[in-house]
């Protein structure tokens, strides 16, 4: 499974361009599901936060957080 790591102040705009295929991300990525969102006070916190979830660590924590969603979803 691929993530897509989002920085914006409108997520639900982005949910729906990627949908519609407006952007690149949303040209590459088929059908996806989002698994988390999250808010923070400031541009410099949120691009600390992705470049976590972009790391080994975090993306532990990203397929944890997966698996949990599908056993929860019954996939």
């Amino acid at each position: 499974m691929q993530f897509l790591h989002e920085r914006s102040l409108l997520i639900p705009r982005r949910i729906n361009e990627h949908r519609l295929k407006k952007s690149k991300g949303g040209q590459i990525l088929d059908g996806f599901v989002v698994l988390h969102a999250e808010e923070f006070p400031d541009y410099k916190t949120a691009r600390m936060r992705e470049k976590f979830l972009k790391s080994g660590q975090g993306r532990k924590w990203l397929d944890k957080l997966e698996a949990k969603s599908e056993s929860s979803r019954g996939e």
